[in-house]
């Protein structure tokens, strides 16, 4: 998942502008920027940035268009069952092994 400056930096980036123009309209440095896009390649598998392409753009663009037609309260729901959820996981993940059923039999 990106970060919010993740996000802003993807989206000018599949806009065509180069990392010194993105570091001038973000107010941060190029370095910063570079780090940012190499993180993105990285967390979409893209070799280069001419793969990050209007599909991930979209992607982006259609996740915040449905959280900002969340309200507060379902906000808040979803963030607790995203909590839930990780709370089962680590339960999973703590499990002692006498616990787990033995290889090739089924409960």
């Amino acid at each position: 998942m990106l970060s919010a400056c993740e996000i802003q930096v993807a989206r000018l980036i599949s806009r065509g502008r180069y990392e010194k123009e993105i570091a001038v309209q973000l107010h941060i440095a190029v370095a910063t920027v570079h780090a940012h896009s190499r993180n993105i390649r990285e967390k979409w598998h893209a070799s280069n940035k001419n793969q990050l392409t209007m599909t991930e753009l979209q992607k982006i663009d259609i996740l915040q268009w449905m959280y900002s037609e969340l309200t507060l309260e379902q906000l808040k729901t979803l963030k607790q069952i995203a909590k839930d959820i990780a709370r089962n996981e680590d339960k999973k993940s703590a499990r002692p092994a006498a616990d787990l059923p033995a290889a090739g039999k089924r409960d």
